[in-house]
């Protein structure tokens, strides 16, 4: 739809402009061969533009210019009082409490922009509106980072949003600044709405940025027990996801396996799965879900197949008992985007820890430390669910715990006696048991944060 708009907007200019052209080739033209001076000639067929010239003595060229040139300024005038009411509906926008400046020419942008509705405003950097919250979805992560350098100072200490699907957000930060993945939150959605509560074995096939982080998510999200023991499969894996995630070694007690064989060599033992998980693009996930249902017929496992047109997966999908995910209209909201909820938490979180045991404020920062403080607070929807299946506090706090290690194994983190945050050494990176009371407390209070009311 985004790529429709442009194109007619872009016809209507080039068709404006060959009206004007044609006109005033016409108009010259004729009065030249009127016998009049080519400056009078220039003088004569502007006229007919602003509609002041009465010939009774006219050629076929002039007559043809006199209706086509009033043609070409009603044009005008209707596209500048065009521009102009936009420009007076951006700046109303502009004064909503929720407004949102979108930056960007990418599909999400659009999609984006069509949820936020009347709170919504096109932005690009020559003209800013002080607007509540400032996205950027450029189509590459390349292209956001130049739109933020072309921004410049004039959004600092603006709620800035910045799309990036490549480059890690422990990579970015830049005041009040955060960094999110599209991918990310669709692999954070699904964890969510279909959570792991038992030991299952779970295959991955897909390659890019999706795969890695439905698997990163998982191994934060999917903590239900201390002895739990869930398997991950991947099939077609970044090879560079592996490489850089050197601590994914000890995600115990789950296992993660990365099969350097075609997915579909495994048919035997795609039998034994509880979760098959498509995240290839939207016509690979269709065709490989509509072959693995076809081989496996009963209910036993279940199928996921990432598409982000709900309209045509549900026309796929529906009668395959296959399951969709990813669909744009659910991911592109201000709910999800803005992720106001999740952020508040751990900012909240942040300030009882630097008022209890000193620190930082969110602004200062570095983006390891911000997305432990998100992942954490992600966490406490699975700590309350726990809790309300009957779990008790230690327990608790042990799987709170058990993601704490994990988040920092995925960043490289590595266990020694010493804490030594320039190599990347922490010496809590130990089994829960083998904490100090002092350390355990944290993690309790962690937990009581996470069932607390105002959370």
């Amino acid at each position: 739809m985004k790529q429709t708009e442009k194109t007619e907007s872009k016809a209507f200019s080039i068709i404006q402009i060959c009206i004007i052209s044609i006109s005033f080739a016409l108009g010259l033209t004729g009065f030249l061969l009127e016998k009049v001076s080519p400056l009078w000639a220039i003088y004569y067929t502007v006229q007919l533009f602003i509609l002041e010239l009465d010939l009774d003595d006219i050629n076929v060229y002039i007559e043809i210019a006199r209706w086509t040139a009033p043609l070409a300024t009603v044009g005008v005038v209707i596209s500048c009082f065009e521009a102009l009411r936009e420009r007076l509906l951006r700046r109303r926008r502009a004064r909503r409490n929720d407004s949102c400046s979108v930056y960007g020419e990418s599909e999400a942008a659009a999609a984006f922009l069509k949820q936020l509705g009347r709170a919504g405003i096109k932005a690009d950097i020559s003209q800013l509106y002080n607007t509540k919250y400032h996205v950027v979805m450029a189509e590459s992560d390349e292209a956001a980072l130049d739109l933020i350098a072309g921004l410049g100072e004039g959004l600092k200490n603006k709620a800035l949003y910045v799309r990036l699907e490549d480059i890690p957000a422990t990579s970015f930060c830049r005041g009040s600044c955060h960094a999110f993945s599209i991918n990310d939150y669709c692999a954070r959605k699904l964890w969510k709405d279909y959570p792991v509560e038992k030991n299952e074995r779970i295959a991955l096939i897909g390659r890019g940025s999706l795969c890695n982080a439905l698997l990163s998510r998982a191994l934060l999200l999917n903590i239900f027990s201390p002895s739990q023991h869930v398997e991950y499969h991947v099939w077609c894996s970044d090879e560079q996801y592996r490489f850089v995630h050197f601590g994914l070694d000890e995600m115990l007690p789950d296992t993660i396996s990365f099969h350097d064989e075609p997915w579909y060599k495994a048919f035997e033992e795609l039998r034994r799965f509880d979760r098959v998980i498509l995240c290839g693009s939207d016509s690979e996930n269709f065709r490989t879900a509509d072959i693995i249902r076809e081989y496996l017929p009963d209910d036993d496992c279940r199928i996921f197949a990432g598409s982000s047109d709900r309209g045509t997966a549900a026309a796929l999908l529906s009668t395959r008992d296959i399951t969709g995910f990813g669909y744009s209209d659910e991911l592109l909201t201000p709910e999800i985007i803005l992720n106001e909820a999740p952020l508040e938490r751990a900012m909240q979180l942040n300030d009882y820890y630097r008022n209890k045991y000193g620190g930082k404020p969110w602004e200062e920062l570095s983006p390891l430390h911000r997305q432990s403080s998100l992942s954490s607070a992600d966490f406490f929807e699975v700590l309350q669910r726990c809790s309300r299946a009957g779990m008790e506090l230690e327990q608790l706090a042990e799987l709170e715990h058990m993601r704490w290690c994990r988040f920092y194994y995925l960043h490289n983190w590595r266990s020694g006696d010493t804490r030594d945050d320039r190599l990347h050494i922490h010496n809590d990176l130990i089994p829960y048991c083998e904490l100090s009371e002092e350390d355990k407390q944290k993690d309790r209070n962690n937990v009581m944060l996470a069932l607390a009311a105002q959370f």
